[in-house]
């Protein structure tokens, strides 16, 4: 029973010390698709994740976490490119091209690739293993020509 109740106090204080970036509070991800390749032998990732999320408030311009050390090469909407910067905060900063509104639902499609971080936030590490997607009922995975997909659903 000890072993149990310290897995939950580790498990516990690892959510209380979640750190959250709020430049990403002024909108609710609903869903994403990740669509990548992955090259374990020399950490490398390839892909692009399209996010929907409705804004929580007006909005001019999106921000997102990813790690400085992936390059973004692209940053799409409804096919239109859109501009984007980066800041030093493991930042990517998106530019709207008009003012979303509040409670609207829209998507994103950013491409990127690059080694990740080896530790910490949106690091990559390899554990070999079967994954077996019917034991995880909020992932949907499959292969396409070396691409590797994965779906997440958020239900509000």
């Amino acid at each position: 029973m000890n072993t149990i109740v310290n897995a939950e106090k580790k498990s516990a204080a690892k959510k209380m010390a979640l750190v959250t970036n709020p430049n990403t509070y002024n909108y609710d991800i609903v869903y994403h698709r990740l669509r990548f390749k992955v090259d374990p032998a020399i950490q490398f990732i390839d892909g692009e994740v399209t996010t929907k999320y409705i804004a929580k408030e007006t909005i001019n311009s999106v921000i997102f976490d990813l790690s400085n050390d992936l390059e973004v090469s692209s940053v799409k909407q409804r096919g239109n490119d859109l501009t984007f910067s980066r800041s030093t905060d493991n930042e990517l900063i998106i530019d709207m091209p008009f003012t979303q509104n509040t409670n609207v639902l829209d998507s994103l499609t950013i491409a990127y690739s690059g080694v990740p971080p080896t530790s910490g936030f949106g690091s990559f590490y390899h554990i070999p293993t079967q994954f077996d997607p019917s034991t995880l009922d909020f992932i949907r995975a499959f292969r396409s020509n070396g691409m590797v997909a994965l779906q997440t659903r958020f239900e509000r």
